[in-house]
C-alpha cells in the first residue's frame, strides 16, 4: 500500500518480452524483471536507501556470525536454497557479509549487515 512507482517498463531481452518494474515501500527500492507472457519474476532485488555508515569503530565481538548470516540469508530464499561462498567484508566502514546463493538454475547474491543483521541487498537471477 506504500509501494511508491518509479517505473513499468516494457523491454525486450535475449528474445524475450518483459516488464521492468521499478518502486519505493519506505526506504528501500525493488526492482523486478517480468515476463511479459507468463508473469513470472525473472529476477528482483531490493536496496536499503539512505544507510548512514556507523561513525564509531566498530569490534569483532559486536559482529554476529557468519552462521547466523548464512541462517538469515537461507531465511530469505526458498527451502533447498545452499549457500556457495560467504564472506565478510569492511566497505565504507561498514562491516557486510557477501553471499552467493543456488537453488537449482536461480542464484541469488545477498549482503547482510555484520553488526545488525539487517539485509542490504537481496538480487536474484535465473539461470538459463
Amino acid at each position: 500500500a506504500d509501494a511508491v512507482f518509479l517505473k513499468v517498463e516494457p523491454e525486450w531481452d535475449d528474445g524475450q518480452a518483459r516488464y521492468e518494474v521499478e518502486f519505493y515501500a519506505g526506504n528501500v527500492e525493488y526492482d523486478y524483471e517480468i515476463d511479459a507472457v507468463t508473469g513470472a519474476v525473472l529476477s528482483f532485488d531490493r536496496d536499503i536507501e539512505d544507510y548512514v555508515i556507523p561513525t564509531t569503530p566498530v569490534t569483532s565481538d559486536e559482529l554476529i556470525s557468519m552462521d547466523e548470516a548464512t541462517e538469515i540469508a537461507l531465511g530469505q530464499a526458498p527451502e533447498g536454497t545452499t549457500v556457495v561462498q560467504c564472506e565478510l567484508d569492511r566497505d565504507d566502514g561498514r562491516y557486510r557479509y557477501e553471499l552467493e546463493l543456488r537453488n537449482g538454475r536461480t542464484e541469488y547474491e545477498c549482503e547482510i549487515d555484520a553488526v545488525t543483521g539487517a539485509v542490504l541487498k537481496w538480487e536474484s537471477d535465473y539461470d538459463d
